[in-house]
């Protein structure tokens, strides 16, 4: 008789993700999947211990840069050690695609500081579909959600221009945001303290977020100011969230800079009354009091203008 169980993890307390309260029992796999929950005694290939443990699905990491390292780390270690086995990506607007060929040292230029300096990227894709791909040719150990970057996809449409869009800037932009979404995407993300996306108007990102509603997608943001401005900047993700009537995602909600504590308070209340009438509005938080961002950030928006290079020039 051939052993029923792959794996049986004995013992361990159950944390099945739905809010119910936890309970001890035993966990039989056949096959990569669950088959069985409660006592078991049946033959098996392999025996795992838990007791005295927490047996609970992968954790979910809303908010991830994973997709720039993946093809060089493809083990997850980081994550996988932590409990994390789907990770959303391509957040604060930088994500690995589209990619427009011509435009691609800005690109490059504009992701570098979240790429694994000494991996050979190849950069041969273009589009998150063809990137996730190469993905999962490599093995990837977690499971990745992705959202589009709006400051590379507007480097794939004009580069690091700080002009507005045209409307026909805006209707390539549309256009290839939809296809992303077609393919697979969760959604759109900005990253409006850096250039690109910072050169963005409101009513650019309403209009891509009418793209968003089609789909029921997700709007996630690196807002403008996350310091001075933070009150400002959550008045525009609620806006983009109002008009469109779609889900937004406020990033890493702080506020910056001794002179701006306590406006949390204010910007919570903000996003409260905003779900009050009906509003799809959330924010997540990390559990620090520390952050990381690039250097560029900190220089005015216009010295960006044409990329790095010119930056660096200037």
């Amino acid at each position: 008789m051939s052993n029923l169980f792959d794996i049986v993890i004995k013992g361990g307390e159950i944390f099945d993700g739905t809010g119910n309260p936890s309970f001890k029992a035993d966990i039989g796999i056949k096959e990569g999947k669950i088959i069985k929950i409660g006592d078991i005694n049946e033959k098996n290939n392999t025996t795992i211990n838990a007791k005295g443990l927490v047996v609970s699905p992968g954790f979910i990491d809303m908010h991830n840069h994973a997709d720039h390292a993946i093809l060089a780390f493809p083990n997850a270690e980081c994550y996988i050690m932590q409990g994390v086995t789907t990770s959303l990506v391509g957040n604060c607007g930088l994500s690995m695609a589209p990619i427009n060929s011509a435009n691609l040292e800005l690109t490059k230029n504009y992701l570098f500081p979240f790429l694994r300096a000494d991996f050979d990227y190849k950069w041969d894709w273009k589009t998150s579909k063809e990137y996730f791909e190469k993905i999962r040719i490599n093995h990837t150990a977690i499971n990745l959600a992705y959202l589009v970057g709006q400051g590379t996809l507007r480097i794939a449409v004009k580069g690091f221009e700080m002009t507005r869009a045209s409307k026909e800037e805006m209707d390539t932009m549309k256009t290839i945001l939809e296809q992303e979404l077609e393919e697979g995407a969760f959604g759109l993300s900005t990253g409006l303290v850096y250039p690109p996306g910072s050169y963005s108007t409101t009513e650019e990102l309403i209009e891509l977020g009418a793209v968003l509603k089609k789909y029921n997608a997700l709007y996630a943001t690196h807002m403008r100011s996350e310091s001075d401005k933070l009150l400002e900047s959550v008045e525009e993700a609620i806006k983009i969230g109002e008009e469109n009537g779609i889900s937004v995602e406020i990033s890493h909600h702080k506020a910056i800079g001794k002179a701006n504590w306590g406006k949390v308070k204010d910007s919570l209340k903000m996003l409260k009354s905003a779900r009050q009438r009906g509003v799809d509005i959330n924010c997540d938080v990390y559990p620090y009091t520390a952050a990381m961002t690039t250097v560029s950030s900190l220089l005015p928006p216009w010295s960006l203008e044409g990329g790095v290079e010119k930056m660096l020039a200037r």
